[in-house]
Order: structure tokens, then C-alpha cells, then sequence
């Protein structure tokens, strides 16, 4: 059980760093931050495709 709590903390932590860093280039391109759920979808698909691979 810890063991699924450590890799769900790694997943987790790595897909906020990558969404602070999708709202600072949003902010900077575009000038705002806009919220979309594509968006979350993305990052999410990205953090867990680094995990493994990082793994």
C-alpha cells in the first residue's frame, strides 16, 4: 500500500510542475491563463508516460 502511495505522490507531483509550467507559457503567449480540459488530459497522459519512463 505505501509503495502505491509513493508512486501516486511521484505522478501527482510531477503533474503539477507540469501544469504551474502550461499556465506560466500560457500566460506568457497569450497573456492569460485560460482553464481547459484538454488540458488536464494532457498533462496527465504526460506525467504518467515520464513516471514509467523516468522509472
Amino acid at each position: 500500500m505505501e509503495k502505491i502511495l509513493g508512486h501516486a505522490f511521484c505522478v501527482l507531483t510531477i503533474y503539477l510542475v507540469i501544469g504551474v509550467l502550461w499556465m506560466a507559457a500560457e500566460k506568457m503567449f497569450y497573456g492569460q491563463v485560460t482553464s481547459r480540459a484538454i488540458d488536464d488530459v494532457v498533462a496527465l497522459v504526460l506525467a504518467i508516460s515520464l513516471y514509467i519512463n523516468i522509472k
